[in-house]
Formats: structure tokens, C-alpha cells, sequence
């Protein structure tokens, strides 16, 4: 049979319409570099929830008040309803910035959740354990809720942006912030052995304020004068008053199950002495902090068996 012209244009004319159709709907791949239609943000962050998306060149009037780093831009800010969250962009990895703002933040009566790794065989004083840059940091208020730290490096440059995110989840009549970290965290004491003892076993862990600076890599000189007695002592600087920094010291010696037995606070010295029962023994812890001027300071803790 031959063919049928008729036919033929009409398929020719489907074909030519199909592929017309086609090219008008294909999307081009065009990266978006500069700034992003605003309804597409939207959508990007509504993520299923139907709350409305609102944006904000600085920090909403309704933000909770966050004292922010001096050195930081603020980029913008979101709110989705169920948080609102502001951006910062700092020099740097982040952590001086995200420090001082934990610290303005428990000021306010806000509790540390995330807690960061430690050694648990490292007594004496030690550094504050650092949180890694990558690992979000959860701070939380019984009436306030939740605010998350999260820091992010900023991809062919030396800057990180700051993530401040605050939720009202957990907020309500109850709730208890302590009660979390009760139940996740506390100091362990570790049991050492009674057959001579071990004494620096029973060394308590002594973190530094996370603003103190000392001359090298913090670590633990201890001198033993006999089976009966050890000490561990460092010098670092940090501006806090003496009765500050004791109480700082004692509160976490208390925490590991030592005693109180007789307190001093003078203009250049404070000392405390505490009390451990182990097994048939008893020790004597002695805490001492020298003010050495300049805000630099020597502390040191020994232990001695009474009994």
C-alpha cells in the first residue's frame, strides 16, 4: 500500500506539537547564587507544617533576649510558627562566640543539656571539656523553653555562621530542666581500691572556668611525699573574684560525694577541707587558692589519710 500524505502531515504536525510542548516546558538548570524568590523559601522551610513563614532582616521584637556576640553580623532572621530562629555570621570557628553567649544565657537562669565528651579517668584540674564546633549545643528554661547553638562553617572561607534557634517545646506547668539533667548527667565517683588505697584515684575532678587561660596544656603535677599523701596543683589566669572562683571549685568537689568540713575565705586565700569515707579510711582533701595578682591564681588540692 503507499503511503497517505493526508497522514502524513497530520502525524508530522502531532510530532512538531509534542516536541513544541516539550521544549516549553523544560526547566533550565540555572543555579540560584544571589537572592531566592521569597514564596520558594517559604515552602523550602514550612517543611509540612501550615504555620506561616515570616522573615526578618534583624532580630524579632519577640525573639527571647539573647546577648549576642559584639563581633558578630546578624544575617536575618525566620519565624515558623513553632520557633523562630536568627542567623549570625562571626570570623572564625565559632566556639569563643558560642561560649560566651552560654554563659550570658545561664546567667539568665538557662541549663546546659548537651554535654561534651569527657575523660572520665582524668581527675585533678583539668580544662573545661569543649563541645566540637559540628555538635549542636541545647540550652534549656522551665518557663522559657528551648534554645539550640548550632554552628556551621561557611564553605571557602574562615567565617561560621551562628544558628540561634528558640522553640517553646518542653515549656508548660512541671516541667523541670533540672529533672532532665538529673536523669542524663551527674558526677561519678569512682571507687578505687582500698589495698593501699591509690590516692590520686580519689583526686576529684576539678574543670576550670571556661574562661580561665593557662601558661601550657593544662595537666596534673602530682608529688607524693608517701603512700599516706598526694597533691596536684596549677596556675592559670581568669577574671573572677576569689570567693567566686572558690565556690566554683567546692561546688563540684561537693558534687563527688566529699564532705564539707571547715571553710576560709581571706583577700588572697581561700581554703576548704573536706572529708571522704573509703571502705575502713578516711581522707582529708585540702583546697587551697593563692590570688597571685593580675588575675592569675595557683590553686591546689591534696589528700592526706587520716585513718
Amino acid at each position: 500500500m503507499g503511503s497517505n500524505p493526508v497522514r502524513s502531515l497530520v502525524l508530522a504536525g502531532i510530532a512538531s506539537a509534542t516536541t513544541a510542548g516539550l521544549s516549553q516546558t523544560t526547566l533550565a538548570d540555572v543555579e540560584l547564587e544571589d537572592n531566592i524568590p521569597i514564596e520558594l523559601a517559604r515552602a523550602l522551610l514550612r517543611s509540612g507544617h501550615s504555620m506561616p513563614v515570616r522573615f526578618y532582616a534583624d532580630i524579632p521584637d519577640h525573639f527571647q533576649t539573647v546577648a549576642l556576640p559584639q563581633d558578630a553580623e546578624v544575617l536575618g532572621s525566620v519565624d515558623q510558627g513553632h520557633n523562630q530562629q536568627v542567623f549570625l555570621r562571626v570570623s572564625g570557628n565559632g566556639v569563643p562566640q558560642r561560649s560566651r553567649m552560654i554563659a550570658a544565657l545561664e546567667e539568665e537562669d538557662y541549663l546546659i543539656l548537651t554535654q561534651a565528651p569527657v575523660d572520665p579517668n582524668q581527675t585533678g584540674f583539668v580544662a573545661p571539656p569543649i563541645i566540637p564546633p559540628g555538635v549542636p549545643v541545647q540550652l534549656c528554661h522551665d518557663s522559657r523553653g528551648m534554645i539550640n547553638i548550632r554552628l556551621t562553617s561557611a564553605p571557602d572561607t574562615d567565617d561560621t555562621t551562628i544558628n540561634l534557634m528558640m522553640s517553646a517545646i518542653g515549656r508548660g506547668a512541671g516541667f523541670s530542666c533540672a529533672q532532665m539533667i538529673e536523669q542524663t548527667t551527674g558526677f561519678h565517683h569512682r571507687a578505687g581500691a582500698a589495698s593501699g588505697l591509690q590516692l590520686r584515684s580519689h583526686l576529684p575532678r576539678m574543670e576550670l572556668p571556661v574562661s580561665a587561660t593557662t601558661p601550657a596544656q593544662p595537666h596534673r603535677m602530682s608529688m607524693t611525699s608517701s603512700n599516706a599523701s598526694t597533691e596536684t596543683r596549677i596556675e592559670f589566669q581568669v577574671d573572677l573574684p576569689l570567693e567566686d572562683l572558690y565556690r566554683h571549685f567546692a561546688d563540684q568537689v561537693g558534687a563527688q560525694d566529699w564532705q564539707t568540713d571547715a571553710e576560709s575565705i581571706g583577700t588572697r586565700t581561700a581554703q576548704g577541707l573536706w572529708l571522704l569515707d573509703v571502705d575502713d579510711h578516711q581522707l582529708l582533701g585540702t583546697l587551697r587558692l593563692v590570688s597571685q595578682g593580675e588575675e592569675s591564681y595557683l590553686a591546689s588540692f591534696s589528700i592526706s589519710l587520716l585513718e
